[in-house]
């Protein structure tokens, strides 16, 4: 999409090389929004517990918004007027209505107001967080081992019967808690189909030619995922933590 290329010889060798390796299938501008505020963004500061500006970012002018509303959110950043803003935000913002309108009922209480958000968009925002991430460790798994098969330390569906060593997601917790202590709704991920077992590859199984590039397999982060067993896990790591962020630490602190 949107991708001009110098020639028909180019085209026919990408897509010979989409014929014979596949293509590494990112998360899209769908996970992460075409605002300027990315909601990645707002997704990390989320999961560093810094309510305060997660409010911000939500509601605060933005760039490529219409003159119209960047008016309002400019009147409302100005003059904290809340029953102007309510009245003039559309209904389809959703999380900004929910916003003021706990912030009313509970003024200076952010972490109030970002639970008023339907519990589905505010995971939304670290839902895109954890994507962002994974799209930075497929990139570099491409890039430092290449595409042309399993390499030691790989996450790969397992072949063997399901039981024993099943790697099974976070446990889900269905309801929306204010005690900041149980702020790890923020950070938790919500199985959207069936988790297969998984393990990391090693040296006899590349030797029995056991996988292929298809059975590879990356995470979406959290406090008990999975991670490969080479480089590549280091990736998720260095670039949460640039972001203040720790994947192996529950959030506790209200900022």
């Amino acid at each position: 999409r949107s991708v001009i290329a110098e020639s028909e010889d180019m085209i026919k060798v990408a897509v010979d090389g989409l014929i014979k390796n596949g293509f590494i299938n990112y998360y899209g501008l769908q996970r992460f929004g075409s605002a300027s505020v990315p909601t990645h963004l707002v997704g990390a500061t989320l999961l560093r517990g810094e309510w305060r500006s997660a409010v911000s970012l939500i509601l605060d002018p933005r760039e490529g918004e219409c003159d119209d509303m960047n008016g309002v959110r400019e009147h409302y950043k100005e003059h904290g007027d809340i029953d102007v803003a309510i009245r003039n935000f559309p209904r389809r913002l959703i999380a900004e209505r929910a916003i003021l309108q706990r912030l009313k009922k509970y003024p200076g209480n952010y972490l109030q107001a970002l639970m008023a958000i339907p519990r589905t968009l505010r995971l939304m925002y670290v839902h895109s967080y954890q994507s962002y991430l994974w799209n930075h460790a497929a990139s570099m798994r491409a890039g430092m081992y290449g595409l042309s098969g399993v390499i030691e330390g790989d996450l790969v569906y397992k072949k063997e019967c399901p039981g024993e060593g099943t790697v099974t997601d976070a446990s889900e917790n269905n309801d929306d808690h204010t005690n900041a202590s149980e702020m790890d709704i923020f950070a938790e991920t919500l199985p959207e189909e069936t988790i297969q077992s998984v393990k990391i590859a090693d040296s006899e199984d590349l030797l029995k030619a056991v996988y292929t590039l298809e059975d590879v397999v990356l995470p979406l982060p959290g406090s008990e995922t999975l991670f490969p067993g080479n480089e590549v896990a280091g990736i998720y790591h260095e670039i949460a933590n640039k972001d203040g962020i720790s994947l192996t630490e529950s959030i506790h602190g209200v900022k």
